[in-house]
C-alpha cells in the first residue's frame, strides 16, 4: 500500500530499489525487504513489530496493527522530501548510497546485471578462487557492505548526510534538527512529516539520544575503516577529504562541500590542488635556491675580501712591529754608545787628574823644600847669609815663574753629536712622519693661528671667538685636527720663541674647561720648558739635562706599544721616553701649550 501523498502506481523507494512502477518491491516472491535494499525504520521509541506510521495512522488507513506485519522502512520519494510546496532534489550521492544498499552478492531488485548475471533471486557470482578462497576477504567484503548499510540507515532523508542532533517528530520519523526546522520554517498551522506526510497542529521535536549514540558508533567505525585504507577523513562527516576549498584553503569532504559553509565556495579535487600548490612550492624553492646560490657567492666574495684585508693588516702589523723593534734596538744601542763614551771620558778624566795631581804634588814638595831652605838661611849670621845670596836669589827668580798645568784635550771636549747610527734612526723616524694642522675650534682665545693652521703664537689681546665645547677656556692650549688610534707616528715642533711652553699628546676626552693639569694621570704625555730648565711633565716632574733649550722637538708615538718619546732634533739627542702606557682605544691628539710671548710652528 502506498503512503499518503505518493504518486499513483509508484511506491516510494521504487527508484532506490530499482523496481518498475506499480510493482511493490517488497511483494516479489522470494525477495525479502532486506534483499531489496530496504530496512525497517529505526525508531527507538516504537514497539517491536509496529512501525511508527502504523501506530499513529492505523485508524486513518484502515489497517489494524494486529492484522498487518510491520512495514519495512522505505526511502523517501521526491514528493515526500522537503516542504509540502516543493519537493527536495536527489543528489548524486543519494544514488550512490542507493547502490550501496544492495546486498553483498548484488542480488535484489535493481541489481546490476553485470555483477549478478542471474537476475532477480539468482545466487551471487562465486569467488574466482573457488571454495578455497580466503575467508578473511569474505569477512572484509561483508564488513564493508554492512558498514555501507549502517551508514545508509544512519543518514538523514533530507540532507542525505549522517544525522546531526537527531530528533524524532510526531510520527516517529527521525531527522536532523536543523533540517526539519528549515523544512518547517514556513509552516504555521500544520506541520507535515516530509516522509509520511502525516500532519500535526504543533511542532514536536524530541531529541533521540539512542540514535545519536548509534551515529557516533557508525562514525568511529567508518573512521577506523578509512584510516586502515590510508585516507584522511573528515572528522565531522567521516567522509574522505577528496576536495579542497580554495576560499578556506582547507581540505573538505563532499558533505562539507554541500553544507551552507562551503556551498558557494570554489572547490577542486585535492590531488589537483596539491599538484598546483606543489608547483608553487617548487617555483618558490627554485627562487630560494637561486637566492641562496647568490648569497653563497656574495659570502665567498666577502670572505675572500675580508681575508685579503686581514692579511694586509697582519702584514702591516708585522712590518710596524719590526720597525719598532729596530727603532728600540737603535735607541738602546745609542744609549749604550753614549754611556760607553761617557764612561771612557770619565776614565780619561780620572787618569789625567791623577797625573796632574802627581806632578803638582811633586812641585808642591819642591817649593816646600825651597821655603824651608830660605827660612833656615834667614836664621844664619849676617856674614853667612850674604855669602852666596846672589846665586840663591837668581835661582829663586827662575823658579818663581808660574807653571801652567796642562789638562787633557779630550777632557775639554763635550760629547756633542750622535754616533753614525743616528743617521738610520733619523731615517726611521722620518718614515713615520705625519703632517699636522691646528684646530681653531680648540684654541684658547689668547692664541692666534696662522691661515694655514701650522703656526700659533701668544696674543696679549683676547680674541672674540665662539664658545665652542671643544675650546680651552682657561689653559692656553690648542689641539691638532689629526688624531691617532693606532700605528706609529712622528712629528716635529719648532719653538720659535718663548721660555714657557709644553708639547706632547693628549686624549680626546681631556678637560677643555677650567685649569688643565698636564700629566699622564689626566691623559696628557708632554715635555716642557720653564725658564732655563727643560723637564718631563710627570708626577713629579723629571728634569731633562740638555746643554741648551731645544729649538726643534720631535715627538714619537707608538699607539699599540703605548710609547711616547721626545727628541732634541738639532742636537740629535733623546730627551725623554715615557714608560709604557695603555690608551684604552681612545683617540690621541697632538697638544701645544704656550706661555706669554711663546710661538710654535709645525715642521716641516
Amino acid at each position: 500500500m502506498n503512503e499518503p501523498g505518493a504518486k499513483p502506481g509508484i511506491r516510494p523507494g521504487t527508484k532506490r530499489a530499482g523496481a518498475k512502477p506499480g510493482v511493490n518491491s517488497g511483494a516479489k516472491p522470494g525477495i525479502s525487504p532486506k534483499q531489496a535494499g530496504v530496512k525497517p525504520a529505526i525508531n527507538p521509541g516504537a514497539k517491536p513489530g509496529i512501525s511508527p506510521s502504523t501506530k499513529q495512522t492505523g485508524a486513518k488507513s484502515g489497517i489494524s496493527p494486529s492484522t498487518k506485519p510491520p512495514a519495512p522502512r522505505q526511502a523517501p520519494s521526491p514528493a515526500h522530501l522537503g516542504s509540502a510546496a516543493a519537493p527536495l532534489p536527489l543528489s548524486s550521492r543519494d544514488t550512490g548510497r542507493k547502490r550501496s544498499r544492495r546486498g553483498p552478492g548484488g542480488g535484489g531488485t535493481g541489481a546490476d546485471p553485470r555483477r549478478n548475471p542471474g537476475g532477480t533471486g539468482a545466487e551471487p557470482r562465486r569467488n574466482r578462487c573457488g571454495s578455497g578462497a580466503d575467508p578473511r576477504r569474505n569477512r572484509s567484503a561483508a564488513g564493508v557492505a554492512a558498514m555501507a548499510e549502517l551508514r545508509a540507515e544512519a543518514s538523514c532523508p533530507l540532507c542525505l548526510g549522517l544525522f546531526q542532533e537527531p530528533v524524532s517528530i510526531h510520527c516517529g520519523h527521525n531527522f536532523c534538527r536543523a533540517c526539519i526546522e528549515r523544512c518547517w520554517q514556513s509552516c504555521r498551522d500544520s506541520f507535515a512529516c516530509p516522509r509520511c506526510r502525516e500532519a500535526a497542529p504543533e511542532r514536536s521535536l524530541r531529541p533521540n539520544a539512542e540514535l545519536a549514540g548509534i551515529i557516533r558508533i557508525a562514525q568511529r567505525l567508518s573512521l577506523r575503516g578509512r584510516a586502515r585504507d590510508g585516507e584522511r577523513l573528515c572528522p565531522k562527516h567521516g567522509e574522505a577529504l577528496k576536495l579542497f576549498c580554495e576560499e578556506e584553503q582547507s581540505p573538505v569532504c563532499r558533505e562539507c562541500r554541500r553544507s551552507p559553509e562551503h556551498r558557494l565556495h570554489a572547490a577542486v579535487p585535492i590531488e589537483e590542488a596539491a599538484e598546483e600548490h606543489k608547483e608553487k612550492f617548487q617555483a618558490h624553492a627554485q627562487i630560494l635556491r637561486d637566492r641562496r646560490e647568490k648569497m653563497l657567492g656574495q659570502k665567498a666574495a666577502e670572505e675572500g675580501k675580508s681575508s685579503e684585508l686581514l692579511e694586509r693588516v697582519a702584514a702591516e702589523r708585522r712590518r710596524l712591529r719590526c720597525r719598532v723593534r729596530e727603532l728600540q734596538q737603535l735607541l738602546e744601542g745609542q744609549e749604550r754608545l753614549l754611556l760607553a763614551r761617557l764612561a771612557q771620558l770619565e776614565r780619561d778624566i780620572e787618569s789625567r787628574r791623577e797625573e796632574s795631581v802627581g806632578r803638582l804634588s811633586e812641585r808642591i814638595s819642591s817649593v816646600g823644600q825651597q821655603i824651608q831652605e830660605l827660612e833656615e838661611k834667614c836664621r844664619q849670621p849676617p856674614w853667612e847669609l850674604l855669602q852666596d845670596s846672589r846665586d840663591i836669589l837668581s835661582r829663586l827668580e827662575e823658579q818663581s815663574a808660574p807653571e801652567q798645568v796642562e789638562t787633557s784635550a779630550e777632557l775639554a771636549e763635550e760629547p756633542t753629536g750622535l754616533p753614525q747610527e743616528n743617521v738610520t734612526l733619523k731615517e726611521m723616524l722620518k718614515k713615520f712622519q705625519v703632517s699636522l694642522t691646528l684646530d681653531p675650534d680648540t684654541a684658547h682665545p689668547r692664541l692666534a693661528l696662522s691661515e694655514d693652521g701650522r703656526c700659533v703664537r701668544w696674543d696679549d689681546a683676547r680674541r672674540s671667538v665662539p664658545d665652542h665645547p671643544k675650546r680651552f677656556d682657561s689653559s692656553r692650549c690648542v689641539l691638532a685636527r689629526e688624531g691617532f688610534t693606532c700605528g706609529c707616528h712622528y712629528w716635529e715642533v719648532q719653538v720659535c720663541q718663548g721660555s714657557a711652553w709644553a708639547l706632547g699628546v693628549a686624549k680626546a676626552s681631556v678637560a677643555r674647561k677650567g685649569r688643565v693639569s698636564v700629566k699622564p694621570e689626566r691623559g696628557i704625555w708632554a715635555v716642557g720648558q720653564c725658564g732655563s730648565q727643560c723637564q718631563a711633565l710627570t708626577s713629579p716632574s723629571v728634569p731633562i739635562a740638555l746643554p741648551e733649550a731645544p729649538e726643534v722637538v720631535g715627538v714619537y708615538l707608538d699607539y699599540e706599544g703605548g710609547r711616547v718619546a721626545f727628541f732634541d732634533v738639532q742636537r740629535e739627542l733623546p730627551m725623554f721616553a715615557y714608560p709604557t702606557a695603555r690608551f684604552g682605544g681612545e683617540e690621541l691628539l697632538p697638544l701645544l701649550c704656550l706661555g706669554r710671548g711663546c710661538c710654535f710652528r709645525l715642521s716641516p
